[in-house]
């Protein structure tokens, strides 16, 4: 009889223990839900105004020039005396972020050709970029996002933010974009279960955007694409995607602004990391960056035959 009475005491105290605890674990799950719900509207809120004043300025700026037409071509000809070709990284110009797509048509219906732009980009530019990759693969259509240039300041305040601000919760619009492009491209083929593949080139700042972008898709759709970056200053881990390969010109300044991705390139004897040339060999040291400079456009050509190659056969 005492020892039914004990066994009962006992499993009475060993279920109040177990709900203390459910009570205690439910707890410590609401407060950290709280906090993490409060971060999460925090962050949102510095960047949306961060937004808004970027957006204040340009309209500012822009309404002044308007109202006095000749103090805007007195600014564009100041800028063009002192940048020559270059007058455009001061940001006189207001472009749009387009979505697009630019070539005559796919190759065929299991592949498709993804493209994201960096800093200082004009549409002009941008089009002489998807002309380059266009014909190299066979004047295959590629599908585009395009960050257009705000000007020197501005480009690199976003690249800085894009940076650094991503491990406090914060992704570009562009990141966003990118995204849900690829997502579109994925349906075209079939979804994930088509059997389809992405081929997406990201040239310099557009390697830090494609970076921030792959978490924004599931891990099935990850493995559709195949990343190569050009010029980046953010060095891609091999990471969820089907595959990545960072390129690299010796005298491209721009991918010092990852210096731990070239301490481990040394290191890692299975590094996704190429460069390509000698340092303050054939061109001069930290300015090779462009596309259509002769390093990344050799390499384009280079990789437009492997393309071809690949996935002509598909036809």
């Amino acid at each position: 009889m005492l020892l039914l009475l004990f066994s009962t005491l006992g499993a009475e105290n060993k279920n109040d223990s177990e709900a203390h605890l459910e009570g205690n674990i439910q707890e410590e799950e609401l407060n950290i839900l709280s906090l993490t719900t409060i971060y999460n509207y925090a962050v949102e809120k510095i960047f949306d105004c961060l937004r808004d004043l970027e957006r204040s300025s340009h309209l500012v700026k822009f309404q002044i020039l308007q109202e006095f037409p000749e103090l805007e071509m007195a600014y564009q000809n100041l800028n063009q005396l002192i940048f020559g070709n270059y007058f455009f990284i001061m940001g006189h110009t207001h472009e749009e972020t387009v979505i697009g797509s630019f070539g005559e048509e796919d190759l065929n219906a299991n592949v498709r050709i993804s493209f994201i732009n960096g800093i200082l980009t004009t549409n002009k530019m941008l089009h002489e970029n998807l002309s380059l990759i266009s014909q190299s693969h066979g004047n295959t259509k590629v599908h585009y996002v395009f960050r257009p240039t705000e000007g020197w300041v501005w480009d690199i305040t976003r690249a800085i933010m894009i940076k650094v601000f991503y491990y406090i919760g914060f992704r570009s619009k562009h990141a966003h974009l990118l995204a849900d492009h690829w997502k579109k491209l994925i349906q075209e083929m079939g979804g994930i279960d088509g059997g389809g593949v992405v081929i997406h080139y990201a040239h310099s700042l557009g390697g830090s955007e494609t970076d921030r972008a792959r978490n924004l898709l599931t891990p099935e759709e990850q493995k559709m694409i195949r990343v190569i970056t050009l010029g980046s200053p953010t060095f891609l881990s091999k990471e969820g995607f089907q595959s990545v390969i960072n390129y690299a010109s010796a005298n491209d300044g721009v991918t010092l602004f990852d210096p731990l991705g070239h301490f481990t390139h040394w290191l890692d004897e299975n590094s996704n990391v190429f460069f390509h040339g000698t340092f303050g060999v054939s061109s001069f040291p930290l300015i090779d960056h462009c596309l259509d400079h002769e390093t990344y456009t050799k390499m384009m050509h280079d990789l437009g035959q492997k393309f071809l190659e690949e996935f002509s056969s598909d036809l």
